[in-house]
C-alpha cells in the first residue's frame, strides 16, 4: 500500500487527476480498429450484508482490443526476466511497473493500477484487509475473464483468473469469500471493465461533485475534439454527462483563414529536424478562472499537449512568462502546444511517470519552453 499511496501521492495535482489520467491512457493505447475509443466512469450505489451503503466505481473501455494474451504466474514473468511483449496485454496489467515499449504510448504500465487501488477505501475493520480491484475483458475471439488484484500488505493477483460462464457467473452476483456485491452485467462488447469496490468518500464526493469531470476535460480535450476520445461519467444517481471541448478551443478557430480571436505560430523548428506543430494563445475578458484550488497551472497558461493529453502548463506566472500577462489578465489567457509525431515521440523519454510534467533538464524541452516564451512575448505586444 506504501508504495500505491507513494506512486499517487508524486501527482502534484493531486489523487483525482491521476483518477481522470490514468484510466483514459491506458484505454487509448488499446485502441482497435475503431477511430473512436469510449471510457465511461460509472458509480454504483451497494449495501452490505449489514445493510450498510457502499460505492463501486467501474471504468468501462470499447473501441479497444481488450486485454491479450496469456495470463502469467508471477514465476512465468519471472522466467521470462519480466519481458513482454506488445500483445501480452493481461501479464502487462497484472505486472507491476513494465515500460511500454511504443514510443508512441501514452501511459507507463503500474500507474493505472494504484489510480485504481488509492481509491479503494474499505470501511471500518476492512481497513486492515487487502484493497480490491476487479477487470474483466472480452475479447475478440469471445474469450472473457475476471481477475483481481488485491493489495495491503501483499501485492497478490489469481492465477489462473476466473474464465467464461464461472466469470459471468461471479460479475452478476457476490465476489467470492466477500461482501462485495458486484450485481453487474458481464461485457457483450470486446473491451475492458475495472470494479473499485469501496469507492473512497473522495472519489465518490470528486464524481457527483464535477471535480472528475472537469479534470477529464483538462486532460482530454483535444483527443475528445479530433473524435479520437469520448468520455462519460456516470455518477449513479441520474445523471450521466459527456465531457465535451472547453468553450473557447471549440470550432477550432485557429484554422480559420485569417483565425478568429487566437494567435497562431505553426512548423517551428527547434533542432534536429523536430517540429512544434502549433503554438495557439488567446486572451477573453469574459473568460473566468477554471483552476482548481491549491494546484498547478492548468487552463491559465499554455498547456503542453504530448499525444492530445495535457502533460502540464506554462502559468502566467512562471518565470518565462511572469513579464506578460498581468496578474488581472490571468484568468483569461489559454493557449496550447502541439507537437509533429517525431517531437512527439521523443517527449515521452522526458515525461514523469505521473506523465504530468517534463523534465526541463536537457535542452529540447528547453527549446519548447523558449518557443512559447518568444510567441507570448510577441502575443503580449499585440495585446498592449
Amino acid at each position: 500500500m506504501r508504495q500505491i499511496e507513494s506512486i499517487i501521492q508524486g501527482y502534484g495535482d493531486g489523487p483525482i487527476r491521476a483518477l481522470a489520467q490514468e484510466p483514459v491512457q491506458n484505454s487509448l493505447d488499446a485502441r482497435y480498429n475503431s477511430p473512436t475509443v469510449t471510457v465511461e466512469f460509472r458509480l454504483h450505489e451497494r449495501n452490505d450484508s449489514d445493510g450498510k451503503p457502499y460505492h463501486l466505481l467501474t471504468v468501462t473501455d470499447s473501441g479497444t482490443h481488450g486485454l491479450r494474451g496469456p495470463a502469467l504466474t508471477p514465476e512465468e514473468l519471472q522466467a521470462r526476466g519480466y519481458q513482454l511483449d506488445d500483445l501480452m496485454n493481461w501479464a502487462a496489467f497484472e505486472g507491476q511497473g513494465f515500460t511500454k515499449s511504443s514510443r508512441a504510448a501514452l501511459g507507463s504500465r503500474g500507474q493505472g493500477k494504484a489510480a485504481f487501488l488509492y481509491h479503494a477505501e474499505p470501511p471500518g475493520a476492512l481497513r486492515d484487509r487487502r484493497m480490491t480491484m476487479l477487470y474483466d475483458s472480452l475479447l475478440a475471439d469471445g474469450l472473457y475473464r475476471l481477475g483481481v488484484r488485491d493489495a495491503n500488505p501483499a501485492d497478490t493477483i489469481r492465477t489462473p483468473p476466473w474464465e467464461g460462464s464461472e466469470a459471468e457467473q461471479i460479475v452478476r452476483g457476490h465476489f467470492p469469500d466477500t461482501d462485495i456485491d458486484l450485481s453487474l452485467e458481464p461485457l457483450d462488447a470486446m473491451g475492458t471493465r475495472v470494479i473499485v469496490p469501496y469507492l473512497s468518500d473522495d472519489a465518490v464526493h470528486a464524481i457527483r461533485s464535477g471535480e472528475l469531470f472537469e479534470w477529464l476535460q483538462r486532460c482530454w480535450w483535444r483527443a475528445i475534439q479530433i473524435g479520437e476520445l469520448e468520455i462519460i461519467v456516470d455518477d449513479g444517481a441520474g445523471n450521466r454527462q459527456t465531457v465535451g471541448v472547453p468553450s473557447w478551443w471549440q470550432d477550432e478557430p485557429w484554422k480559420g483563414d485569417p483565425p478568429t480571436g487566437v494567435a497562431v505560430k505553426e512548423d517551428i523548428d527547434i533542432g534536429d529536424g523536430l517540429l512544434i506543430k502549433r503554438i495557439v494563445l488567446l486572451h477573453d475578458d469574459q473568460l473566468e478562472s477554471m483552476d482548481a484550488d491549491g494546484s498547478n497551472a492548468q487552463f491559465e497558461g499554455v498547456q503542453l499537449l504530448r499525444g492530445k493529453q495535457w502533460i502540464t502548463t506554462v502559468g502566467s506566472g512562471d518565470r518565462e512568462l511572469s513579464g506578460f500577462v498581468p496578474p488581472e489578465k490571468r484568468p483569461g489567457f489559454r493557449g496550447f502546444v502541439e507537437f509533429d509525431r517525431q517531437l512527439d515521440e521523443e517527449l515521452r523519454g522526458h515525461e514523469t511517470s505521473q506523465h504530468d510534467k517534463f523534465n526541463r533538464r536537457g535542452w529540447l524541452v528547453q527549446a519548447i519552453y523558449k518557443e512559447v516564451e518568444s510567441a507570448v512575448r510577441e502575443f503580449a505586444a499585440e495585446m498592449g
